[in-house]
């Protein structure tokens, strides 16, 4: 239901075109097959004392809290040195060196992290969530609040190191009842789709990796829910091929957001949609149906399909082929809104149309088709 308003509130209502600085098109930093090793220091010299100060004293209780039931644990995070409870403040250590998921694989290099022990990291980590949950604490998973720290012993490997969360909070009533498994399984596809980066960054350029269904069901949860870096999608979009269509959505719908604030990515969403659709795509006017847009959508991915399915190293199955080319209402009003956000980015003549065509089409469907 969530998505259907969204798109159907974008159709409606879609924004006036801003004028944004002139930014240079993000580099496509080709990646090497020679193994690069990132040191996670964990010397003095890089612990920063920082001071976090608390508007409520819920918030405040709940952010000591976590840190003491982290650190019974012997989870690497913010070290409290001294908390004033009048004040709602806390002083505490701050690692400088450690990195976050979301950092990984940035400026066209990589990390490289065996996966046995990113697999020890991961019960780690749901351990220490478990431990949070008993305690009542909602701990939102997102890439900027996970990542490593290496020991003081150059040997060692990486542990793990969880960021300050500002948005942990006690649970309340009014979460839903599967919050806790919902924080669980995050955690778990994040380190399942961190394994799967480690794969993508070590693809020659255009050499491709066909994820099954339920790695691109992942995907599909980290590019909508975790908040991944725009280096991770582009990661995604060279090396990820074939996509399945829901996987393609989220991805497009990512890069027309990003197109939003920086002008470089606007070519970025351009292509990416010309590669799933072909660079004729027709503005089809009110007659056509919902089915019949999804039809033709079904046509063009199919078409793209077939012409690019002799690039793949594996051969694709059946259904993972069938998910690559299925369009549902719900994709394909993504696309169709993705297109006219384009279409407005550019101040292109045609971009009135496209957002009649959207909201027609959002307008035509019902949300239970999602």
């Amino acid at each position: 239901m969530g998505r259907h308003s969204n798109l159907l509130k974008l159709a409606t209502e879609h924004a006036k075109f801003k004028s944004r600085p002139d930014t240079s098109n993000p580099s496509q930093a080709k990646r090497s097959k020679t193994e690069t090793k990132y040191r996670f220091k964990s010397d003095r010299s890089n612990v920063k004392n920082i001071k976090l100060n608390f508007p409520t004293k819920k918030k405040y209780s709940c952010q000591l809290s976590l840190s003491i039931i982290l650190y019974a644990r012997s989870i690497d995070t913010l070290r409290v040195i001294r908390h004033d409870d009048t004040l709602r403040s806390i002083e505490a250590e701050h690692h400088e060196s450690s990195i976050s998921f979301f950092d990984l694989f940035s400026d066209g290099d990589f990390r490289t992290i065996p996966t046995g022990h990113l697999d020890k990291l991961e019960e780690r980590f749901v351990a220490a969530l478990s431990a949070l949950h008993t305690n009542r604490i909602f701990y939102p998973i997102s890439a900027k609040h996970v990542g490593f720290l290496q020991s003081s012993r150059d040997s060692a490997e990486p542990q793990l190191y969880l960021q300050y969360n500002s948005k942990a909070r006690w649970a309340s009533n009014k979460l839903p009842k599967t919050w806790q498994a919902d924080q669980l399984s995050h955690a778990r596809c994040l380190f399942r789709v961190v394994k799967m980066l480690l794969r993508l960054s070590t693809c020659w350029p255009g050499e491709h990796i066909a994820f099954n269904i339920q790695e691109q069901r992942d995907l599909e949860t980290y590019v909508r829910k975790l908040g991944p870096p725009s280096h991770h999608v582009d990661l995604l979009v060279n090396s990820a091929a074939p996509m399945t269509t829901r996987l393609a959505s989220e991805v497009m719908l990512y890069l027309v957001k990003k197109a939003r604030a920086e002008e470089g990515y606007i070519e970025n969403a351009c292509d990416f949609f010309d590669s799933l659709f072909g660079k004729c795509v027709p503005l089809l006017g009110s007659i056509a149906t919902p089915s019949v847009i999804c039809e033709i959508y079904h046509q063009l991915r199919l078409r793209q399909y077939k012409t690019k399915i002799h690039e793949y190293d594996q051969a694709i199955n059946k259904d993972l082929g069938d998910a690559v080319v299925r369009s549902s209402p719900p994709t394909v009003a993504t696309f169709i809104c993705c297109r006219a956000e384009i279409a407005s980015l550019l101040g292109d003549d045609d971009k009135d149309k496209w957002w009649l065509m959207a909201k027609n089409f959002t307008s035509s469907y019902s949300p239970r088709e999602e």
